[in-house]
């Protein structure tokens, strides 16, 4: 059955799309506005290109019905667009499909936090692009594209900002004696004592909860495999103090002299060695804070101390509501 508001945006967002003037990421956007949400078994809460781009290529909008893909007649159902939108849609999508991608080329640079940045707002990961002729370089959230809520999914910043602020911190990741014998005391010690013994064993018992509700059928499939990862990332970002954090430490000797006269894949290479996470504020560009691999935590920590809070080593719980915790 047609439901006549939902019928008129859909036909108002098919023609939009095949006037030529705007993408699938706008169709998103004007669906998502006066609040529409798609029907889906995936867990998408708003629209996205992705199931723009399924809509678009449903025959269904136009009357016919398909069997594994193919056309096989017209339904009994009432079309919601007409034959000629619905062709001059796909003339559209055939032409776009033939244009030559300028701006899907690789990037002319490599990115220094390609593979570990993250959003500050929603923690989905950072893309990073590159405008043509390679002028601009530039980092964006993801969550618009994958069809999730973001409060700075439309937002990028410049690349240069937080590759600077990262750079200035390796220049900084000296291991001297006195930074060794804190390390060094941090190992003996445990260091990290029962807060990370309390994390480690909050996320355990959540990997079972979120087990139990997937069984109980409480959890979709596609809810419980993000909750799932979201906790065993934080399970692999907290410290594991043994005698690998001081060789850790010894490993990133000399990186101060070397790090001008390396490449920007070394460089993109070291960072993502040492690091998991990198949390970039996509408003002013500036990183909030980072999550360094287990071996390399009481290295950081120990920085972190002596930088007075200008760097923050932090857990990680990528979910909007989730709040950035203090230094383990």
């Amino acid at each position: 059955m047609v439901v006549p508001e939902e019928a008129e945006a859909v036909r108002r967002g098919f023609e939009r799309y095949a006037a030529g003037y705007q993408s699938m990421l706008d169709i998103a956007d004007f669906w998502n506005a006066p609040g529409f949400r798609p029907r889906s078994k995936r867990g998408r809460l708003v629209f996205s290109k992705a199931t723009v781009r399924g809509m678009l290529d449903n025959p269904f909008y136009v009357g016919d019905i398909t069997h594994h893909g193919e056309v096989i007649g017209r339904g009994r159902h009432e079309p919601i667009v007409s034959r000629a939108l619905w062709e001059k849609v796909q003339q559209v999508r055939n032409e776009r499909a033939r244009r030559p991608q300028v701006y899907g080329a690789r990037p002319k640079r490599p990115y220094l936090l390609s593979g570990v940045a993250v959003c500050s707002a929603c923690g989905s990961p950072l893309w990073a692009n590159t405008t043509t002729g390679g002028r601009h370089n530039y980092y964006r959230c993801s969550s618009r594209s994958r069809g999730e809520d973001c409060s700075d999914g439309t937002c990028s910043c410049r690349a240069e900002h937080p590759e600077s602020e990262l750079s200035s911190l390796f220049i900084r990741l000296e291991f001297p004696p006195a930074r060794r014998e804190r390390v060094e005391e941090l190992v003996s010690t445990g260091g990290a004592g029962p807060n990370v013994e309390r994390e480690r064993q909050r996320w355990e018992e959540r990997i079972v909860r979120v087990r139990r509700g997937l069984i109980d059928g409480i959890l979709d499939n596609e809810m419980a495999k993000a909750a799932i990862r979201e906790a065993e990332t934080a399970l692999r970002a907290l410290p594991r103090l043994d005698g690998t954090c001081v060789q850790a430490g010894e490993s990133l000797t000399g990186i101060p002299e070397l790090w001008p006269h390396m490449t920007g894949e070394e460089r993109r290479d070291l960072v993502r060695l040492v690091l998991v996470k990198v949390e970039v504020d996509l408003r002013t560009g500036s990183v909030g804070g980072l999550i360094p691999k287990p071996a390399f935590a009481p290295l950081f920590r120990v920085l972190a101390a002596e930088e007075d809070g200008l760097i923050s080593v932090c857990g990680w719980r990528p979910r909007g509501d989730s709040n950035p915790r203090s230094p383990p």
